[in-house]
């Protein structure tokens, strides 16, 4: 990703990480080519955000780059699109991300030809201390 794209009609697809509302418009995070940005659009009829996360949209807006200014970095990049129609899911989140078997937290990070890349994982950890039975955060 670079500024190339500012201010240019551009269409990509990824997974969404997170969603929520942003004032009078749905803000998503999403991950595409192991690059992560935000997108915004208006708000659909019936929208469950939590049904967002984890599924597979591609999305038609306008791209945004910001910049600091004095040191000349580039910063992020946010997508604006301006109809409900320019956000498509394609692939809709699993019914329930818990179904699949827990990860250990050692193989948690490593790649797997298995594992869909950006998904909701469920891990289990204990407290290593304990006391009298109990365990204390």
């Amino acid at each position: 990703m670079s500024g190339t794209e500012d201010s240019q009609r551009v269409e990509i697809s990824g997974i969404v990480r997170t969603a929520q509302l942003s004032g009078n418009r749905v803000g998503i995070e999403l991950v595409s080519g192991g690059y992560r940005l935000r997108a915004f659009f208006p708000i659909p009829v019936n929208l469950d955000l939590q049904s967002l996360v984890g599924a597979k949209v591609v999305l038609r807006g306008t791209a945004a780059a910001a910049f600091n200014a004095p040191l000349r970095h580039f910063l992020t990049v946010a997508l604006y699109v301006p109809q409900v129609a320019d956000f498509v899911v394609t692939e809709p989140a699993p019914a329930n991300p818990f179904d699949d078997p827990p990860i250990p937290l050692t193989g948690l990070l490593n790649i797997a030809r298995t594992v869909r890349p950006a998904i909701r994982c469920m891990s289990k950890a204990w407290s290593p201390s304990e006391t009298r039975g109990r365990f204390v955060p």
